[in-house]
């Protein structure tokens, strides 16, 4: 019985730290687990440290751009720019994901469209709606219906649709070439 009551008590505890120090949990970790199974893998350590820092590179890069695109986004509700500075800017800061073949596939199958700026302009469109409904608690409506009406009158030209130059100074962050 005291046996089981210590064990508790230690399980108890180790949950506690975990609570507490979670980093510290997830740094140490693995050394922990070697110091445990009496392993010395230090070049596993290395490498899952190198791994980590790649991600959290890689998480950073990610955040900026959805800030980026947040601005944008907030730009065109508050019609500071237009729809189509919106696309073509939200275009650029798109332009440098990792794949961007993959990116414009998703697009393409994603949004209705005859061209790609016409599927960007219906994806900033989406973006406006969500954002309207779900961050400002505002009823989308009469902001998407103009804005849908701006890409049909655009539409019924019969030129082709161009985007214009994107706004700045939303910069597209770069990845690193790892």
């Amino acid at each position: 019985m005291r046996h089981q009551v210590r064990k508790l008590l230690t399980g108890f505890a180790v949950i506690g730290l975990c609570c507490v120090l979670p980093y510290a949990v997830l740094f140490y970790g693995p050394q922990l687990w070697c110091l445990a199974t009496g392993s010395d893998d230090t070049a596993r350590l290395d490498q899952v440290r190198r791994q980590k820092e790649r991600l959290d590179a890689a998480w950073d890069i990610l955040r900026q751009r959805i800030e980026a695109k947040d601005q944008v986004i907030a730009s065109l509700i508050d019609q500071r720019i237009t729809l189509f500075q919106a696309a073509a800017t939200i275009a650029r800061l798109e332009s440098a994901h990792k794949e961007p073949a993959r990116y414009i596939e998703h697009v393409r199958w994603s949004f209705p469209g005859k061209s790609h700026e016409e599927r960007l302009c219906r994806k900033v469109i989406q973006e406006v709606h969500a954002t309207l409904e779900i961050d400002r608690h505002q009823p989308p409506t009469a902001m998407v219906r103009r804005l849908e009406s701006e890409l049909e009158t655009r539409l019924r030209q019969r030129e082709p649709l161009r985007l214009p130059a994107p706004v700045e100074p939303y910069r597209s962050p770069e990845y690193d070439s790892d």
